[in-house]
């Protein structure tokens, strides 16, 4: 799963293949048609979550949700500009 930040507001945003927009409307993205890259606008961070990470700690808080655990965490990274799944483009570009 990926999720835009935004620069100048910091909202973060669930990417989805309708295009999806920040609250201060700085920045834009969506999934494109293979559901795998995203395209975003300069300006924002591509945000990337480790999904079999997430539903194990997704699972742990299933079954003991009213106590912290470790098993509540998951991994998340920054995906750089020279990730081939993430497009960069001009807030004009996007639709």
């Amino acid at each position: 799963m990926k999720l835009m930040c935004c620069l100048a507001c910091g909202d973060l945003v669930v990417l989805r293949l309708e295009p999806r927009t920040c609250a201060c409307g700085a920045a834009r993205g969506r999934y494109l048609e293979d559901r795998s890259t995203v395209e975003q606008t300069t300006g924002s961070l591509s945000i990337g979550l480790h999904n079999a990470d997430l539903q194990a700690a997704i699972e742990a808080y299933r079954k003991t949700p009213a106590t912290w655990r470790p098993a509540f965490c998951f991994r998340a990274y920054l995906n750089p500009l020279c990730e081939t799944d993430v497009r960069y483009v001009a807030s004009e570009d996007t639709p």
